[in-house]
């Protein structure tokens, strides 16, 4: 249990490592979680006896990132889950269960459904496993890098080759043949490598050489993951895509580049693509 005071007039600042319970804190002083026992306390008022608008207008909540999950939807939420904790050694949170009506119907699902969820830490970020109730259909078994719904998370490795070798026996299936791949200078000559989870979603580890990349994935060591890149999608018309990206939700192009040869093709699985 925890017991904690928040005074008025004074700035209060929660320091602790990454899944010691800082999100999942400030969600339950918000009544965003249901808490097992003891009682939240909002100006000496239950915060349960509050209703949703009074809690909004005494508090206000602004998360590093949304609070509804967001990452891999799966069925077997702690088969998954054992992947990417024992498989690629990443912290998992503790399983919670997202009932909440807006959120359901902000996906286009029928009311009713649950949700169950894990947050995996992947350095300084994290990612939600979901499984719902009742499930969607299972990822296709037919699947390769160039289908219309292939959608990749890119993890930042500080070792790539101990990564690789981790993953040998594990993995849910791979998509490069063979070892890590380095890839042409205009690509930026990163090292990578394309494998997927038990359930088929691809995921990739990819390694830069000093000066390429962001900043921040060179002055973090060489631990077998450090972070969540990027995530890639595949579209059929380029300048279609980036019309709706750029032109109708803002986004800014940050650069361009043409991945052929074949680097390309034993990282993707693919063949002259």
């Amino acid at each position: 249990g925890l017991d904690v005071r928040i005074p008025d007039g004074e700035l209060t600042v929660i320091v602790g490592p990454n899944g010691c319970g800082k999100s999942t804190l400030l969600r339950a002083l918000a009544g965003l979680l249901p808490g097992t026992g003891g009682s939240v306390l909002l100006d000496g008022g239950d915060i349960t006896r509050l209703s949703t608008k009074e809690v909004a207008r005494r508090m206000g909540l602004l998360p590093q990132s949304p609070l509804a999950p967001e990452g891999i939807t799966v069925a077997d939420l702690a088969r998954t889950a054992a992947f990417y904790r024992d498989c690629l050694g990443l912290e998992i949170g503790h399983e919670r269960t997202l009932e909440d009506p807006a959120w359901i119907s902000l996906l286009g699902l029928e009311q009713g459904t649950t949700a169950r969820a894990v947050d995996v830490t992947i350095g300084q970020q994290a990612l939600d496993l979901v499984a719902f109730d009742p499930p969607g259909r299972p990822y296709s078994p037919e699947r390769a890098s160039n289908d219309q719904w292939f959608q990749h998370v890119a993890l930042v490795s500080g070792d790539i080759g101990a990564a690789w070798k981790r993953l040998e026996g594990g993995v849910g299936g791979t998509i490069t043949e063979g070892p890590p791949v380095v890839l042409p200078p205009n690509t930026g000559g990163v090292t990578a490598y394309k494998f997927r989870d038990p359930e088929g979603h691809p995921l990739e580890w990819i390694s830069f050489p000093p000066k390429v990349g962001d900043p921040q994935w060179h002055s973090r060591g060489r631990s077998l993951i450090i972070g969540y890149d990027h995530s890639a999608i595949v579209v059929m018309d380029v300048e279609r895509s980036i019309a709706f990206y750029a032109g109708l939700l803002g986004f800014k192009i940050g650069s361009r580049s043409l991945n052929m040869g074949i680097e390309q093709d034993r990282l993707d699985g693919l063949t002259d693509c």
